[in-house]
């Protein structure tokens, strides 16, 4: 496949990730719908993502920020305790 798109580095490429979109959906990020499939079994695969399903990462900008603050508060909580226990 990929001596026939004429990459330049055709005999480096082992994997190749083939997605369809579905361009008929909202583009929004965090649109929980990540496959645009019908409740019948009619669809072939790959099946069709929804264009907000082929944004979406292992690990979202959001859900970085929502742990670094649970370890923030975990780590203010732990010092502030650590304190209290030596003080008194």
């Amino acid at each position: 496949m990929a001596r026939a798109t004429e990459f330049k580095n055709y005999d480096q490429c082992k994997v190749a990730a083939i997605e369809r979109v579905s361009l008929d959906t909202p583009l929004d990020e965090r649109d929980p719908r990540h496959f645009d499939i019908p409740l019948g079994a009619e669809v072939p695969y790959p099946y069709i993502k929804t264009r907000a399903g082929a944004l979406q990462a292992h690990m979202m900008p959001w859900d970085y920020r929502t742990r670094q603050l649970q370890f923030g508060v975990a780590g203010t909580l732990s010092a502030i305790l650590a304190l209290a226990c030596k003080v008194i």
